[in-house]
């Protein structure tokens, strides 16, 4: 390897990979390992730009960092000695970072700028898993746009470009990230009312990382559909979504024809309106998750 003579805020520069990802991708996968100064500066080389340049380019087309690492590592454009092994754990961001991605977000759909929304969604994707992703940045920014739509403090092409652009954005992570089979099967849909698939999408991409395919039904599903498509994949699990309050006229009957529908499965009920119709969702014998963690922590 090349002596090392650049340094971390160039490279950032020359990749297109934030300094702090550099940082985090070293300290969780031991990728790239550049030199140190002896006052402990990093120095990199260009054979290290080469490689985060090919890791970035393998996450920009869908996979997580660690299995970017990995592939660069197995087609030996890393040495053994740099290549750490990548954990399990969770990659936990930064508060601070995560909100100054989510305010750029926000600020070019407000801008009405979807190249620079797409460019954003691809950087998010380079720090963390695709569900991190999507629960610390995309929902965030996606929620306060609706927000601020059904406010008046924006327009309607406003909240049709959040939902296009990240909607597809959490789509694909979806389809990228499914688990193969013999995977269990969970079909996840949206109340009866509910056009806003955010939380379903979220606790798509939460179960995934539960081991378990989700198939996403998209919004206004009805207790027919549910049933039929349950069935159909002989699914173990069944998820809906409400992002806000049911009304308490006819929340029963609802509930119920989801109860009906599901039958002996387990299921639950996610998103920010969840707590609307908790009781009754808990006296049916379903489950309230109302954030993606909570979904995560369904599955033993």
């Amino acid at each position: 390897m090349s002596k090392g003579k650049f340094r971390i805020q160039t490279v950032a520069e020359m990749t297109g990979v934030p300094a702090s990802t550099l940082r985090t991708w070293e300290q969780r996968y031991g990728f790239p390992s550049p030199d140190r100064t002896a006052s402990a500066y990093r120095m990199y080389s260009q054979d290290d730009i080469d490689r985060i340049g090919k890791v970035r380019e393998l996450c920009e087309r869908g996979l997580g960092p660690a299995e970017a690492v990995k592939q660069v590592f197995d087609a030996g454009e890393l040495p053994p000695a740099t290549a750490a092994e990548p954990t399990a754990e969770p990659l936990r961001v930064l508060p601070g970072d995560a909100a100054t991605l989510v305010d750029a977000l926000q600020g070019a759909i407000e801008g009405f700028e979807p190249e620079r929304v797409e460019s954003l969604v691809r950087s998010a994707l380079l720090v963390g898993s695709h569900a991190e992703a999507f629960e610390q940045w995309v929902w965030p920014a996606w929620r306060r746009v609706r927000e601020r739509w059904l406010a008046g403090s924006l327009g309607r092409h406003h909240e049709r470009l959040a939902a296009e652009l990240l909607g597809q954005a959490a789509r694909d992570m979806i389809r990228l990230s499914r688990p193969k089979a013999p995977a269990p099967w969970a079909v996840i849909g949206c109340f009866a009312d509910e056009d806003d698939p955010g939380p379903a999408l979220g606790a798509a991409l939460a179960l995934h990382g539960r081991g378990i395919r989700a198939m996403f039904l998209g919004p206004r599903t009805r207790a027919s559909v549910v049933r039929d498509a349950a069935r159909a994949v002989s699914a173990a699990m069944v998820g809906l979504s409400v992002t806000e309050e049911v009304p308490a006229r006819g929340a029963r009957d609802l509930v119920d024809d989801y109860a009906a529908a599901i039958g002996e499965r387990q299921w639950f009920v996610t998103g920010p309106g969840v707590q609307s119709v908790a009781a009754m969702v808990e006296g049916a014998g379903g489950e309230v998750a109302e954030h993606m963690a909570d979904v995560r922590n369904l599955v033993g």
